[in-house]
């Protein structure tokens, strides 16, 4: 009995020491695996910080170079190795591989480069990120050649009016433009919108800028907000260094074409374009001097005179062919606008006789009713198009009564209440924001041009982006009856056919160039009865 207990107790010492062994093991892996491990540190304040260039090897702008097996760019932290391989380009093109080790990257040629008097560019994209996923602040732009010499012309710039939120794109072009979509080379804009060229031939250039990534200029500027410089040209001819270039980033110029039309009876549609904006369209005559109408079956083409605010142009032909259609839906009122003491009234649709504005048939008429406290009067009328009738002569009118006597669509399908009151009263109620209502101030001040353009200044509220212009005269210019509140000032170059108060972004092909402008540096608060002097800007 004795043995049996000795042998027990030697037993349990054995697996105890067993466990004792095989968990010290254990931990001294953990211990070591916790200190391999690549990532960013815990503890401490949160990082929000992109990845912050050190050094490059060989050095930036290096001439003379015989041979690059390695190109090592090193960091202040660890980089992300997922967001390294997308990011990198090199022109021209090489076959590479990339590495991520640590705070560095290491690129390297499938073969020894370099080509004889060959000049190479590296570019690496902000999207390079830390561990924390925060991007790099500025994109990375890295030139190096086997030439004995090395050019150090460069173009530094800044854009202007751009999302926060979305990357830009800078394009340079040899001028004069011979291909219009091949640009010399292609830069990334930091975080705040500064861009630069360097290592260029002293050559003239032209730069265009695009929110996104630029393949085809020409095109994308239809769809991408974008921007065009304000000089005819840059030239570098004379100069090692061109600094301030600012360009201004504005809506694309867009061309909208037809991709549908909702045929709603057989003179009446709605046109949906490419932008998704639709346009109510009267379907012409086919014989317009005989005033024949077109069939059921026939084919229909249209295209339409349309404008962008740099630019007038012709949609694209559209065609349809006119579906058998019964046409059962009465004409509603969907809008009642009072402006200038005048009540514009729209419809649903066209109504009966009334084609265009050169075809409205005198015999139509409308019986409109005015009421005051004493007495009932008819009231005037005009056709503003197929859609909208004006009232005027509102003077002590109180409310406005529309009958359906007449109101009908083409097919005679009556208005659908027999009796539609206007109050005048609930109309100007949304008039109380008028600037007559509003607590005003003004801005006055000069603006230094030398140019021989006319200037126009813009003042855009901030929290109702309304805006107000003022023409510069003799230098001096004044805003009167400005409502209160904090407002953005710029002014530029009035070279908008289309509208002389719209800032002109240029055009592409044929290239023109966009407005000089300036933009004063702070907001401006304006406050009633206030007047705000010697706010002066200088254009450069």
């Amino acid at each position: 009995m004795l043995e049996f207990f000795i042998l027990l107790i030697i037993r349990k010492k054995e697996q105890l020491l067993y466990l004792f062994k095989n968990s010290f093991k254990f931990f001294c892996i953990t211990i070591i695996l916790s200190c391999a491990a690549q990532g960013p540190a815990s503890g401490g304040p949160k990082d929000l910080i992109g990845p912050v260039l050190k050094s490059i090897s060989p050095s930036n702008g290096s001439s003379s170079i015989k041979k690059i097996d390695k190109i090592e760019i090193v960091f202040d932290e660890l980089i992300d190795p997922l967001s390294v391989p997308a990011a990198i380009s090199i022109i021209p093109n090489i076959d590479y591989k990339v590495k991520t080790r640590s705070k560095k990257i290491l690129i390297f040629p499938e073969q020894p480069i370099l080509e004889k008097n060959t000049l190479y560019r590296i570019k690496l994209s902000k999207s390079i990120r830390d561990y924390r996923g925060n991007n790099m602040i500025s994109p990375i732009n890295i030139v190096f050649t086997s030439s004995q010499n090395i050019f150090k012309n460069k173009i530094l710039g800044k854009l202007n009016n751009i999302n926060e939120k979305s990357n830009y794109n800078v394009a340079l072009f040899n001028y004069p433009i011979k291909d219009s979509i091949k640009p010399e080379l292609i830069v990334e804009t930091d975080d705040f919108g500064n861009f630069e060229f360097n290592y260029l031939e002293p050559n003239d250039y032209v730069i265009s800028a695009l929110e996104g990534k630029i393949y085809n200029f020409n095109k994308q500027l239809r769809i991408n907000r974008y921007g065009i410089m304000s000089d005819d040209y840059l030239s570098l001819k004379n100069k090692d260094v061109i600094n301030d270039v600012e360009i201004y980033i504005d809506n694309p110029l867009e061309k909208i074409f037809i991709e549908s039309i909702d045929i709603k009876n057989h003179k009446f549609g709605v046109l949906n374009f490419s932008n998704g904006s639709k346009e109510n369209f009267i379907i012409p005559y086919k014989d317009k001097f005989n005033q024949i109408h077109y069939n059921v079956g026939d084919t229909i083409l249209i295209n339409l005179e349309k404008e962008n605010h740099l630019e007038r142009y012709i949609t694209k032909d559209f065609k349809f062919i006119l579906p058998e259609i019964i046409d059962t839906i009465a004409p509603k009122i969907i809008s009642k606008k009072i402006l200038n003491e005048k009540i514009n009234i729209e419809f649903s649709e066209p109504l009966k006789n009334v084609n265009n504005l050169k075809e409205i048939d005198d015999s139509l008429k409308l019986k409109i009713l005015g009421f005051s406290n004493r007495d009932s009067i008819k009231m005037e009328y005009t056709f503003m198009d197929p859609f909208t009738i004006r009232i005027s002569n509102l003077d002590s009118i109180n409310y406005i009564k529309l009958f359906q006597d007449n109101i009908k669509d083409i097919n005679n399908n009556i208005l659908l209440d027999s009796i539609t009151i206007i109050s005048i009263n609930d109309l100007t109620k949304n008039e109380n924001t008028s600037l007559d209502n509003l607590k005003t101030g003004s801005i006055m001040g000069t603006v230094d041009y030398y140019g021989n353009v006319p200037i126009i200044l813009n003042a855009k509220n901030i929290e109702n982006n309304l805006n107000f212009f003022a023409m510069v005269q003799n230098n001096k210019y004044e805003f009167n009856s400005l409502p209160s509140g904090k407002y953005i000032l710029w002014g530029y170059e009035s070279l908008n056919i289309l509208d002389s108060t719209r800032y002109f972004s240029g055009i592409w092909n044929p290239y023109q160039r966009s407005s000089k402008f300036i933009i004063y540096p702070d907001t401006i608060e304006v406050r009633a009865r206030w007047t705000i002097d010697e706010l002066n800007m200088d254009f450069k």
